[in-house]
């Protein structure tokens, strides 16, 4: 049979082993708290750029889109005889310009 004198010596390394963790666990656990108030403004300002440059993609990918279709057209004959009728002023072999005063 053991002692009553070991069972309370056991009793005590019980305490003082678990006082040592729970030390270690408050330790560590604020030293994870100090490292995340120093890493969480970076990590949202990282954040925030994301966003924007995620908004500035689909801004760009939208206005490649609309400059392919402006390019279709452009290298469309019907639409380069327009444009240099309109813009130009040029006319056909045949065709006579009226000019109105």
């Amino acid at each position: 049979m053991r002692s009553a004198y070991s069972r309370r010596t056991r009793s005590k390394e019980r305490k003082k082993r678990a006082k040592r963790f729970l030390f270690f666990l408050l330790v560590l656990g604020s030293l994870f708290l100090v490292v995340e108030m120093y890493e969480l403004p970076e990590f949202i300002r990282i954040s925030l750029k994301r966003s924007e440059l995620q908004a500035e993609v689909e801004r760009l990918r939208m206005e490649r889109d609309s400059l392919r279709i402006k390019l279709e057209k452009l290298n469309d004959k019907e639409e380069i005889e327009r444009l240099a009728r309109i813009k130009l002023g040029m006319i056909k072999k045949g065709e006579k310009v009226l000019i109105i005063k």
